[in-house]
């Protein structure tokens, strides 16, 4: 019902479309014509434009301009005139064809005048084209009246077009809103209808599970329709059904359990009795084998001690006499390393003693530059003088001691430069004969370290010498140790051969006892398991009785 519903408003909806869309054309139609005598009126006005330009100054090309122009009104009025079915829109085209035809032949006769006379204006041609500019004017006006008529009756129909489609969409929306209205109070009513019997259904179906869920698996739910919620019933019968059968058979098996578990308790508890004594015996049997291999494992384990120490003792003795070769070794190599260091050192001292000479010389040297710079320096205070005293005999000279005067002052500028350059020269000495002194009293506190140096390389060099002899001497000490621990762990093989073999032996003996009195013990263990085991089944039995009593299976006489 619905989806007829559905299809009854998309039908209605589908029809609406068809309807809106046929006046979508119609009004695209009339909107073509409007605009197509607006072409017819433009046109029309153009025509008259090129009729004016022709008149004023007449030639061929205005002629062209003008039919070119009146042929576009009668070919756009002709086309209109086909396309339309509406008689009033027609005739008036038919008028504005007509009219064109006629505006037509009367500019062609007037045009085959002026062919005729050249294009030449004179007074007869003129009053001939006034006549023409008349029968214009009336044809023209004709034209565009029947134009605006066109462009009128188009107005008129398509505002009527308009209040139609007005029209009808109301009609259409009204009908639409009843049948939406109908539909709706129809399936409102199926609904209620269908809730209230799902509503019957699912209180049926909730009043059987609860009776099930409170233990009454022989109540079934009754069928009241045969939709859906019927065969969710039926289901949920099946569903009880299998469960009642399923708890049919537990209470069953349950019987059964019970009377097994019974029986087997009985026959377990005549078995541990049996069990217990033969266990009694055994164990007394194994107490003894087992305290003598407990005393014989005590000497095995003692024994195992001292071969543990003897070796322990072999492998540090042979670590120690390796360790003590590669002492030997590395006191051999530390011997040559301050060998070569020694003679670095007395290559050292030599270069040492060498560096304190030449700082010596160097020292003397910079004593004799400082003498030689005192030296200059006289020399250039007494140049200062002897170019002061020119300078002095040039003025008394007057005019002819001029030029002596400028190389007296020359000589007097060279001298105060040689001075300076001197005393800049002694002030560097005067530096470097401090630094020199500073170097030789260094070299001194050197010449006493290189002494001390010398003795240091030689007591370590005796020290490598007695480090190489004591470590030679615990080599050999410690080859003597590993022959007499060799000796020793020989013996105690043997100790240990002869221990194995009564170790042996004793083992077997406890074994077996121990084998018998754990098979004695298994045994007690499982029949003290197969009583638990029992007893708990039985438990499992009352257990499943008291479940499976909560529930009723067997359906009552008064219950559907």
């Amino acid at each position: 019902m619905t989806i007829g519903c559905l299809l009854l408003l998309l039908s209605f909806n589908f029809l609406l479309h068809l309807i809106q869309k046929n006046s979508a054309e119609k009004e695209a139609s009339f909107l073509s014509i409007i605009d197509r005598s607006k072409d017819i009126k433009y046109n029309m006005a153009m025509t008259r434009k090129f009729e004016q330009q022709f008149l004023r100054s007449p030639d061929q090309i205005g002629a062209d301009l003008v039919v070119q122009n009146i042929l576009r009104v009668k070919s756009e009025t002709s086309r209109l005139s086909e396309i339309l079915d509406n008689q009033v829109i027609t005739e008036q085209l038919n008028k504005v064809v007509v009219s064109t035809e006629s505006y037509m032949e009367q500019f062609n006769t007037l045009l085959k005048i002026y062919q005729q006379k050249d294009f030449i204006e004179g007074q007869e041609l003129q009053e001939l084209t006034e006549k023409f500019i008349v029968q214009f004017d009336e044809q023209a006006s004709s034209i565009e009246r029947a134009a605006a008529e066109v462009e009128k009756t188009v107005t008129a129909n398509q505002s009527m077009l308009y209040r139609e489609l007005e029209r009808q969409n109301k009609t259409y929306t009204v009908i639409i809103y009843a049948i939406s209205f109908i539909l709706i109070l129809s399936l409102s009513l199926v609904g209620v209808f269908l809730l209230s019997t799902i509503s019957k259904s699912i209180t049926s179906l909730k009043f059987g599970a609860e009776k099930i869920g409170n233990g009454n698996l022989a109540y079934r739910v009754p069928s009241i329709s045969k939709d859906e919620m019927g065969a969710l019933a039926h289901t949920f019968n099946q569903m009880a059904e299998k469960v009642q059968a399923a708890f049919l058979h537990i209470l069953d098996s349950a019987n059964q359990l019970q009377a097994s578990s019974h029986q087997l308790t009985a026959i377990s508890e005549e078995t541990s009795v049996q069990a217990y004594e033969v266990n009694s015996a055994l164990k007394q049997i194994a107490g003894g084998a087992d305290e003598q291999a407990k005393q014989l494992e005590l000497s095995k384990a003692e024994i195992e001690q001292v071969s543990n120490a003897i070796f322990h003792t072999e492998q540090l003795s042979a670590e120690i006499s390796s360790e003590a070769a590669l002492t030997e070794k590395e006191g051999y190599k530390g011997f040559e390393i301050i060998q070569d260091l020694q003679k670095i050192s007395d290559q050292f001292l030599h270069f040492s003693d060498l560096l304190t000479e030449k700082v010596s010389k160097a020292a003397n040297q910079s004593n004799n530059i400082s003498i030689i710079v005192s030296t200059l320096e006289n020399i250039a205070e007494n140049t200062n003088l002897l170019a002061l005293n020119a300078a002095i005999e040039a003025a008394r000279a007057g005019e002819a001691g001029k030029g002596f005067a400028v190389v007296a002052g020359e000589v007097r500028k060279l001298a105060e430069r040689s001075k300076q350059e001197a005393q800049e020269i002694h002030t560097l000495v005067s530096s470097m004969n401090h630094i020199m002194g500073q170097l030789i009293t260094e070299s001194e506190h050197f010449n006493e370290y290189k002494h001390l140096q010398s003795e240091s390389v030689t007591l370590t060099k005796k020290a490598f010498l007695n480090i190489v002899h004591h470590v030679k001497s615990i080599h050999n000490k410690i080859g003597i140790i590993e022959t007499a621990v060799k000796k020793v762990e020989t013996s105690n093989e043997s100790l240990t051969e002869r221990m194995h073999g009564i170790f042996s032996i004793s083992q077997i003996s406890v074994a077996a006892s121990e084998e018998v009195a754990a098979s004695s013990e298994t045994q007690l263990d499982a029949i003290s398991k197969v009583n638990i085991a029992a007893a708990e089944l039985s438990q499992i039995a009352n257990d499943l009785h008291l479940e499976v009593s909560q529930f009723t299976i067997k359906r009552e006489k008064n219950e559907r």
